[in-house]
């Protein structure tokens, strides 16, 4: 018997209808916002009802807007996270500029200075400021004391009560005085204070030879040490802070880098000095 032959199916090339594939494949139709003319959905969906055409121009409105309020909301969220960005730079910098500020600002060094000294009562170290008849507690220790210092303080073209408080202050006119940190005699020299002597002025001291103990030596050394600090900072209060701290740290505070503000003891030594009067001596 004869095979059957099922008769063969012509194929339909898919065909196009407003701009849609239709056949073996569907897509979506493409949402069209034109202004005047023919409706933009009409031919694309092959109808004509107003109803519906007019649901599709909502759909596509509402679509459109979406999309646009959506795109300005990131611009607008990635500039004001920009700006965020550029603020929390300036205020980490100003942050900055302020510590400095605060460590080596003129109003801060002022302030220390013109806070009235402090005595506290029971201060066996340092129980009264200096006497304005200090030549009288000088000589208790060496009847030469008062007549050293002063020959010392002209020498070096500092004035003589400047030179004389800073030794009562560090050693009360004691020659054998002593800290822990090192210092020595009446004027509280170091090795380092030596050790700068020497590569700022030329000066040959030898710090472990050096004799701290013998008063004139210490006084005439500390005379000219407090003026060399003076010329170094360029005004007597930074050279008095400085002869007690080091000018090294003084440095440091004064250009905004040093980590600390002035110790409590450098503070003292100011304010027993300047006594509320920056100006008490001069520039």
């Amino acid at each position: 018997m004869a095979d059957l032959l099922e008769p063969e199916r012509a194929e339909v090339p898919p065909e196009k209808v407003g701009g849609l594939v239709v056949g073996d494949e569907e897509v979506d139709p493409p949402v069209v916002v034109e202004v005047g003319g023919e409706h933009p959905h009409s031919a694309a969906v092959g109808v004509d009802d107003p109803g519906l055409l007019g649901d599709l121009d909502e759909a596509a409105a509402v679509s459109g807007g979406d999309r646009l309020s959506d795109q300005a909301t990131v611009r607008e969220n990635e500039r004001g996270r920009r700006e965020n960005e550029a603020g929390d730079c300036e205020n980490g910098a100003g942050g900055r500029e302020n510590e400095a500020g605060d460590r080596a600002s003129p109003s801060t060094w002022d302030a220390i200075l013109r806070t009235p000294p402090k005595i506290e009562p029971g201060d066996r170290a340092q129980p009264t400021l200096m006497p304005d008849d200090w030549e009288k507690e000088a000589n208790k220790e060496n009847p030469n004391y008062a007549q050293w210092i002063k020959e010392a303080a002209e020498r070096e073209h500092i004035p003589v009560v400047l030179l004389a408080r800073p030794y009562y202050k560090e050693s009360i006119f004691k020659a054998t005085a002593g800290s822990t940190a090192g210092a020595k005699g009446i004027a509280q020299l170091t090795p380092n204070a030596l050790k700068e002597m020497n590569d700022d002025m030329g000066t040959e001291y030898n710090p472990k030879a050096f004799n701290y103990y013998d008063a004139k030596t210490s006084i005439d050394t500390g005379a000219a040490y407090l003026a060399h600090l003076h010329r170094k900072f360029g005004n007597w209060p930074a050279a008095v802070g400085s002869y007690n701290a080091g000018s090294t740290w003084m440095k440091k505070w004064r250009d905004g880098v040093a980590a600390n503000e002035p110790t409590d003891e450098t503070k003292t030594m100011l304010q027993r000095i300047f006594r509320t009067d920056p100006k008490a001596f001069g520039d």
